[in-house]
């Protein structure tokens, strides 16, 4: 006779309606396993005797001591807190010390699974990994520390595809220091995995991560997100503290490196990726990606998204690619003609004082930004670089900022398979200042920045730079910005590749070197409009490109910029931009044209001086041309366009404030 589940079945879904309630049980020092029962009375002394006892919901309350335990294994729905968290917020005294304790095979010092939490305790000694997560937990507020792994040696998230459809995990508010791992993750190491109709989503918020070591990847953290199609992922890595991490492998790999960070989408559903917020500094890499290392790869129809906004990287070093981060969009279409959609930006972002030191790569001190496409049109990517700020950076080349754009009109998988290919990056409102090109062999250029543009067959290769200032850097070459095209022919196409450069909006200023150049070539395009390019001190531009300066709203003037690269008032890069770009996030008056520079479309660009009659100074003339033309609207006699400061078609009480905000300012 064959029994039938059925009855099995029905009993689990009347206990998923009707839970029981949940309880609390509690460890102490003073207690006895033997003869506990969980209450105040008569506590539990080992942590998972505790846990082993309770049911699903309950709740574990440790009291201060140390626990000479491993593994804890909180299983389904377990919190597990210190009662000095409760208490006083504290985590130190409460402590799960896994040395000499663990069992070969034994899975960290703590094990969660699906929806248990751990919060308030000091996790010391494990040697696989301090607190292992699998499925939707919850980490808040311990100190992690000295515990080793081969992955994720303070903290290892995985969420198997036979978890429930939904994942939401959360890493807060923790200190992870001095964990070291034998190959990836040295702080906390996250792998997502989605097939179809499947999310899972992670947040790590708010915590210090410093002092970690991993061998090959991500020191402070590793997250790598693989879905299938129809699965989704997201990683949110905001609010932390990412300090003094670094790896140790070089050369071995081309994806070793992340000495803070090391984040990469790879696969075919939809992925998400942020980095926010963070500040990540005096990390190292003896490979790429000193502060961070993070990559959007996609497969197929993938949808992924690399988001990088308002970290502030200072003080990282990689001995190859991107000392403060090294940020790559990677695109290749495996199906022909099936091209992913991926976008990436890196957006708001201080570098500082960050730095590489190997003459023989791409360099960018602060950052190197890198689109490589196969068979790929624009049109299914994007890599944006918006308001960030690069400043006081080293790197033997491209010190402040390294964009490597790559297209290449076949598939690297399989032969003869070629379709028209366009790779590029495209770059607004960044500063790029004082900035150091050194290398004790000489010869070092792109102080600023420098465009390495690679296309082969048939295959365009672009960067567009508009709105930057790019001041005060350093090289002994191209101190400012040094475009390098390499085109070659297609195996199977036949056609060479084109590289091509926009400079627009931008002030190209007071750099140590010549400012824009390179070695130019046939098969280099360049367009240069509304820019001034002015005392640089190798000359404005290399002979091997031609001077624009007289065209297309080009000047040589001085721009009139303070220590930090303001203009001023006076500076003649103010409504000196394209006429028909965007200016209405200026502040009033505008003067209806977008400035040049770094700041020009912001809503921190310099207004233009109230000078009404066009004599460089505010008095009383421009307060008598307002006063005689008050209240009058464009086409009424008596209005004067000159006093309609803001070009409202009114001449009333803000122009009159913009007068009087100026009055007495005079230009030289």
């Amino acid at each position: 006779m064959t029994a039938t589940r059925l009855p099995v079945l029905l009993l689990a879904g009347a206990f998923a309606v009707l839970p029981a309630a949940a309880g609390i049980k509690y460890v102490n020092k003073s207690g006895d396993d033997a003869t506990a029962d969980g209450t105040p009375a008569h506590p539990f002394l080992s942590i998972q005797a505790a846990l082993d006892a309770a049911a699903s919901g309950d709740e574990i309350r440790v009291g201060v001591g140390t626990y000479n335990e491993c593994p804890v294994m909180a299983i389904n729905d377990l919190t597990l807190v210190s009662e000095e968290s409760i208490q006083s917020g504290t985590n130190t005294s409460t402590i799960i010390d896994a040395t000499g304790a663990c069992a070969p095979g034994d899975l960290g010092g703590v094990s969660l699974s699906h929806l248990s939490e751990l919060r308030g305790f000091t996790v010391r000694g494990a040697s696989v990994s301090g607190v292992y997560g699998f499925g939707s937990v919850r980490i808040t507020n311990n100190l992690i520390r000295n515990n080793s792994a081969d992955l994720g040696a303070g903290v290892y998230l995985y969420a198997f595809p036979d978890y429930p459809a939904s994942v939401s995990t959360y890493v807060e508010d923790n200190t992870i220091d001095s964990n070291t791992a034998s190959t990836e993750g040295g702080g906390v190491w996250v792998y997502t995995q989605a097939v179809s109709g499947q999310s899972r989503s992670y947040r790590i918020e708010g915590n210090t991560i410093r002092n970690n070591s991993a061998s090959l990847r991500g020191g402070g953290i590793l997250a790598f997100s693989s879905t299938g199609i129809g699965g989704t992922a997201a990683i949110r890595i905001t609010r932390n503290t990412i300090q003094g991490n670094g790896t140790q492998t070089a050369g071995a790999t081309y994806y070793a490196g992340g000495g803070g960070v090391y984040a990469s989408t790879f696969g075919y559903g939809t992925e998400t990726i942020e980095i926010d917020n963070n500040t990540i500094s005096t990390n190292d890499s003896a490979d790429i990606g000193g502060g961070a290392m993070a990559w959007a790869q996609a497969l197929g129809d993938a949808q992924h998204t690399l988001d990088v906004h308002d970290n502030a990287f200072s003080g990282n070093t990689s001995v190859y690619d991107g000392g403060g981060a090294d940020i790559r969009l990677r695109a290749v279409d495996l199906s022909f003609g099936n091209a992913p959609s991926m976008q990436v930006e890196v957006a708001g972002n201080t570098f500082t004082g960050n730095s590489t030191h190997d003459p023989q790569y791409f360099g960018g001190g602060g950052l190197l930004a890198s689109v490589e496409t196969y068979r790929t049109t624009r049109t299914q990517f994007g890599f944006r670089l918006r308001s960030n700020q690069f400043v006081g950076n080293t790197a033997p080349v491209a010190a402040g900022l390294s964009m490597y754009v790559v297209a290449d009109d076949e598939n690297p998988q399989v032969a003869n398979e070629f379709s028209p290919t366009e790779a590029a990056i495209d770059s607004s409102n960044n500063l790029v200042a004082n900035n150091v090109a050194q290398d004790p062999g000489g010869g070092t250029f792109g102080g600023g920045l420098a465009a390495f543009l690679t296309a082969v067959g048939d295959a365009t290769a672009h960067a567009d730079v508009d709105l930057a200032t790019v001041g005060g850097n350093t090289a002994d070459l191209t101190g400012g910005i040094e475009i390098s095209p390499f085109t070659d022919v297609g195996a199977t196409s036949g056609v060479e590749g084109l590289a091509e450069f926009t400079l627009t909006d931008s002030i190209v200023a007071s750099n140590v070197g010549i400012g824009v150049g390179g070695p130019g070539g046939a098969n280099l395009t360049t367009d240069f409009a509304y820019n001034d390019v002015f005392g640089n001190s190798g000359g404005n531009f290399e002979n091997t490109l031609i001077d624009p300066t007289g065209t297309q709203g080009n000047v040589s003037v001085e721009p009139d910029l303070d220590i930090d690269y303001f203009p001023s008032e006076c500076s003649p890069t103010i409504d000196a931009g394209d006429p028909a770009a965007d200016y209405s996030m200026e502040p009033e008056p505008n003067g209806q044209r977008i400035n040049m520079g770094d700041l020009g479309g912001t809503t921190l660009a310099v207004p233009a001086l109230a000078d009404v009659d066009g004599d460089a100074a505010v008095d009383g003339v421009d307060v008598l041309r307002i006063a005689t033309s008050f209240g009058t609207t464009n086409g009424q006699v008596g209005f004067l366009d000159a006093a309609d400061l803001d070009r409202n078609g009114v001449v009333d009480g803000d122009d009159l404030s913009y007068v009087a905000a100026d009055f007495g300012h005079r230009c030289p």
